[in-house]
């Protein structure tokens, strides 16, 4: 996987209004839409394309050639009253 390195050229298709965490790693085929936030160590994968204001965060991996739709949040703690803090996949 070829990492995205803030402050300098983007080595991928990264739209101009999204907001790229440093510890990020893009793959150098993968498609970053408008207003896309992603947060913390998020890993995507090659020829993946996410839409236009999705939110990744956290020990995110997304796969190769996967399409994420129009604002989505990926990687926030689950809505499920049992949860604890543990770390979950």
């Amino acid at each position: 996987m070829s990492p995205f390195i803030p402050g300098k050229d983007p080595p991928v298709p990264i739209h101009s209004t999204a907001i790229i965490d440093p510890q990020a790693q893009i793959d150098s085929s993968a498609v970053i839409g408008p207003y896309v936030l992603i947060e913390g160590p998020v890993c995507i994968g090659a020829e993946t394309k996410v839409g236009p204001f999705c939110h990744l965060m956290g020990e995110t991996t997304i796969g190769e050639r996967c399409r994420i739709h129009d604002r989505v949040t990926i990687g926030d703690i689950p809505q499920d009253r049992a949860f604890r803090n543990e770390k979950s996949y």
